[in-house]
């Protein structure tokens, strides 16, 4: 219905927060994110974020793109601590992707970008029918997006 109504493919996926990623997991794959100097990581008491913004000015690099990749190694309490510190620190970071393995062998991505970029809508149910007016629901949630977008 969304589709024909912009005439574009509409593709909802199931977006979970952060703690709920980790409950879902037994193994992590892949960790990646990029750093780009910022007013946040320029004066970080941090060494790799120090180390990385110092990196890219000596090589006129706008980013730095980092892939810490595992083999489907177990999720311990140290991977979490580090998986919550990036999180903590996602205004420092761009791109933030982990890739996990849950405890069916399906593939879940964690892509902070989706995370960040979820719109909430206040929607009421008619109280006679008890049915939500899709009309009314979709352009509000048009009117979100083109809110969001313009933000």
């Amino acid at each position: 219905m969304a589709s024909e109504k912009i005439d574009k493919e509409v593709v909802i996926k199931s977006i979970i927060q952060e703690e709920q990623f980790l409950e879902k997991i037994k193994s992590i794959n892949k960790i990646s994110f990029t750093v780009a100097p910022t007013l946040f990581n320029s004066t970080s008491e941090d060494v790799l974020s120090n180390n990385l913004v110092r990196d890219i000015y000596g090589f006129d690099a706008d980013r730095a793109n980092i892939e810490l990749s595992y083999n489907n190694t177990s999720i311990t309490d140290r991977i979490k601590q580090k998986f919550n510190s990036l999180i903590g620190r996602k205004s420092e970071f761009e791109n933030i992707v982990v890739i996990g393995q849950s405890d069916e062998n399906f593939e879940s991505i964690f892509n902070l970008r989706e995370i960040a970029s979820n719109i909430y809508l206040e929607i009421e149910v008619d109280k006679e029918s008890k049915q939500l007016d899709y009309e009314s629901v979709f352009s509000l949630l048009i009117l979100k997006i083109k809110e969001h977008e313009s933000n």
